[in-house]
């Protein structure tokens, strides 16, 4: 009886998926149908003006509001010489945000505008000049990644986003313009440090196929070589330039036991991430890969859809001479990615991977024939239209949930926290920003309730806030300095906790918390210390008022992750200024 039920559940399944394939079929063809680029027109225009409507209702978070902050406080050397080593990416995405925010712009409008022009740009190209169906380059721009994580969003990875556009447009004549390509690899290269690795994928195996066929001939084109040692050169000083410092958190683990082991880390990167680009959300935590929980029957589903795109990919990318171009980077960014270091929201870079892989594929003349019977031949082109369809659907699915949820939901920590502060006048008071305590953890991984140390440089979420101030209102993150309003990434040692613990003694308790340490166990109710590891004496927060509190959805693909944000006064202050406990 289960077994009927599956198969019928199956045979909905292919069902629907067979009619959303006819139905885009249907649809592909009447586009194509269309005379002249009303269609491009009309999607281009769609995917800025939805953008912008988006962007007005979504509030920067944590990443966005770091790199805004460091762009108006920091001197252009800090920011080319000294913060990319804590920072961990090349510094073009501070010196674009640069002047607007030296010139005091409006944030959230500066930097909306700079991730639609770059998106939008990269979009427009996309649509206009790649060599997809029709049908797919209108959709394409308001899948997940392409509209809302890298467009929405805004963070250096709307340059990437260009950059792989570009990098596929001047692929073809490589060898004729050579500098037309590095530049666009060189651009690549600057977005981030992952557009590195990637760029040097692509050059080690343009350099295979040029040594193929011209052994070592290839070193007399001199346009060739001189833009290719142009672009090795940049490569370098971008490496040393980003090289982690000894005391950035980078090179940190703060005691915290990885839960994922090196095999599954592995094995999620080589296999199961392309899936999760499109169809799948296999790692779908708001953490590092390497302190993530990969649930098994997610992990096993993930892979196998996996398997299946990388079998097409090498059917295809072995057809048309193209699999160096996509093998190559694809393994030395997963290596890192699983050795190294990834996040959430770098999924998205191997979708720009992956379509510059097709650009240029597409655009090989060398046939594409399936060596099968007529009925085998029949079944895998179904297959494959199933596949694709549902690809396509569900990436846009993600991308309207995404959407939907911006409209609904509070993103980011920060815009009606700095709100409430000015109201309420508490950026006349001495606020603490909340640092990082870290606790041991037990035989099973738990963290238990037992502390080891803080870090007072690691605070809470303050770029956010300081974003709509011109000044730093919290005494304690960076000695409450102008110029240094933005976290740096640099682990505090005993000694300079020691010394900030004296400094902040002298000042006194604090009359405003703002994301008391430990965080937030739910609805306002801390485990036993917050602040006892500076002021003796405050065991807990009975002495404050928790008189703000909201819940902040930081939104992925069609779901979000809650986490709360929370400000406490001083009890006597808060009746002081009428401040009273919301009802939660």
């Amino acid at each position: 009886m289960v077994i009927e039920k599956e198969s019928s559940s199956l045979k909905k399944l292919f069902d629907v998926l067979n009619n959303a394939g006819d139905g885009l079929y249907k649809l592909y063809k009447k586009t194509e149908s269309i005379s002249g680029q009303l269609p491009e027109i009309i999607a281009i225009l769609l995917y800025n003006v939805l953008h912008i409507v988006v962007s007005i209702f979504h509030e920067p978070w944590f990443d966005e509001a770091v790199a805004w902050q460091i762009a108006k406080c920091a001197s252009v050397k800090d920011i080319i010489f000294t913060l990319p080593h804590y920072e961990g990416h090349p510094p073009l995405w501070h010196l674009i945000l640069l002047p607007f925010a030296k010139l005091g712009c409006p944030y959230e409008f500066s930097l909306s505008l700079v991730s639609c022009v770059f998106s939008g740009l990269a979009m427009a190209l996309l649509i206009f000049k790649s060599p997809f169906p029709r049908i797919i380059r209108l959709l394409l721009p308001f899948t997940f990644f392409l509209f809302y994580q890298y467009g929405v969003v805004s963070r250096p990875y709307c340059v990437m986003m260009l950059a792989f556009v570009l990098a596929a447009m001047t692929y073809e004549s490589r060898n004729t313009k050579p500098w037309l390509f590095i530049l666009s690899l060189m651009l690549l290269c600057l977005s981030s440090a992952y557009g590195i690795i990637m760029a040097g994928g692509i050059t080690i195996a343009w350099l295979i196929e040029l040594f193929k066929e011209e052994k070592f001939c290839l070193l007399l084109n001199k346009k060739r070589t001189i833009s290719l040692l142009c672009l090795l050169a940049l490569a370098i000083l971008l490496i040393l330039e980003i090289f982690p410092a000894k005391d950035t958190y980078a090179t940190f683990s703060n005691n915290t036991p990885e839960s994922a082991n090196l095999f599954v880390r592995l094995l999620y990167v080589f296999l199961a991430l392309p899936a999760d680009t499109c169809i799948t959300d296999t790692f779908s935590a708001d953490a590092s890969l390497r302190y993530t929980y990969l649930p098994m029957y997610s992990l096993i589903s993930g892979v196998f859809v996996g398997i299946l795109i990388w079998t097409a990919v090498f059917n295809f990318g072995k057809r048309k001479g193209t699999i160096l171009q996509i093998m190559i980077p694809y393994c030395l960014f997963a290596a890192f990615a699983a050795v190294e270091y990834m996040y959430l929201h770098h999924q998205g870079i191997v979708l720009f991977l992956f379509i510059f892989w097709a650009w240029i594929s597409c655009l090989s003349n060398a046939p594409v024939e399936i060596s099968a019977e007529k009925e085998t031949s029949v079944i895998l082109t179904s297959l494959l239209r199933l596949f694709g369809t549902a690809a396509l659907l569900i990436s846009l699915y993600w991308g309207i949930s995404a959407s939907v949820h911006e409209l609904s939901y509070v993103y980011g920590i920060g815009k009606y926290e700095a709100e409430f502060i000015k109201e309420n006048g508490l950026d006349n008071y001495n606020i603490m920003v909340g640092y990082t305590n870290y606790y041991e953890y037990d035989d099973e991984g738990n963290m238990t309730d037992k502390r080891i140390g803080s870090d007072f440089n690691h605070c809470s979420f303050p770029d956010p806030v300081l974003a709509y101030f011109d000044r730093n209102i919290f005494f304690n993150l960076n000695d409450g300095a102008d110029d240094m309003a933005y976290t740096f990434h640099k682990v505090a040692d005993e000694e300079d906790c020691a010394d900030l613990i004296a400094k902040w003694r002298e000042q006194g308790a604090p009359d405003v918390i703002f994301m008391p340490p430990n965080g937030s166990v739910g609805y306002g109710k801390y485990v036993e210390s917050d602040i006892s590891a500076v002021y003796e004496g405050i065991t807990d927060i009975s002495d404050y008022t928790l008189v703000y509190f909201s819940p902040i959805k930081k939104i992925w693909k069609n779901t979000y992750s809650v986490r709360y944000a929370e400000i406490y006064v001083r009890t006597d202050l808060a009746e002081e200024l009428g401040l009273e406990r919301p009802d939660l």
